[in-house]
Parts: C-alpha cells; structure tokens; sequence
C-alpha cells in the first residue's frame, strides 16, 4: 500500500466563505497547505505530519469538509491522489490564498483526473480561446 504525507484534492467550485472555511483549517490542521482556484474548480493541497494511504486522506478530506459545510455529493472520480511533500510545499510557499471569485462568463465543464500507468493527469480546461488545455501530472510514489 502507498503512503504520502500529502495530497492534492481537486473540488468543484466553491464560494468565497467555503474557500476561507478550508484556508483556515488547512492552515491550523497542516504542516504546508494552500487552497487556489483554477478556472473550473479549487485545488486544494495539503500536508501532514505523518504519511497516510490513499484511502485514508479521502476519509479524513470528506470529514473536514462536512464539517466545514462544504457539499461532497459534487465530488466525482478520483478527486484526491498522493502528491510528493516537496511539490505541495513548494506551492503553498509560492501561492497566495485563493482569490475571490471572477464573475462567471462561461458555463464551465467540471475538473476530472484521468488514469495513466503509473501517473494520475488532471485536465484542467476552461474558458480560454479555443478551450485550450493544460495538465499537471504527478507520479505516484
């Protein structure tokens, strides 16, 4: 079984009061963290001290935002994968908190992760010209 200290959670689009909520906790609660918004959705990213599995990160996400009251029902396929501690790091120091909301000009398609062999793809798209894409992957360990 894998185990990381980290993890990137991608989360449909949250108001500006759910973003605060998760900024706080994540910033009481964990080692390194940041909380930004990509054009369809939030990132959430996030350290701990010790290393968990996987499955274990998703019930500990879930729970935290429940009880921050942000809705899990709109949290679809592989919305938490293991990052690396020194990525999640390097982004919580070089990211400011998120933003408030831009005014919406476009209806925008939700994030979602798709599988490679041995990395996870999260395609992120959104309304620029030509619905350009961009992705991150990250291996897993």
């Amino acid at each position: 079984m894998m185990a990381s200290k980290s993890f990137r959670a991608i989360l449909p689009p949250l108001s500006d009061e759910e973003v605060q909520r998760l900024q706080a906790w994540s910033t009481e609660n964990c080692t390194a963290a940041t909380v930004f918004r990509e054009p369809e959705c939030v990132v959430w990213l996030a350290s701990k001290e010790r290393a968990r599995s996987r499955e274990a990160f998703l019930r500990s996400a879930r729970g935290v935002l429940k009880r921050l009251a942000i809705d899990v029902t709109r949290l679809r396929g592989r919305w938490l994968v293991l990052a690396e501690d020194s990525v999640v790091r390097a982004e919580a120091a070089r990211r400011p908190t998120a933003q408030p909301t831009p005014p919406a000009t476009v209806a925008q398609p939700p994030c979602h992760l798709r599988d490679g062999d041995n990395e996870r793809v999260i395609v992120l798209s959104g309304p620029r010209q030509n619905y350009a894409r961009s992705a991150q992957v990250f291996k897993e360990e």
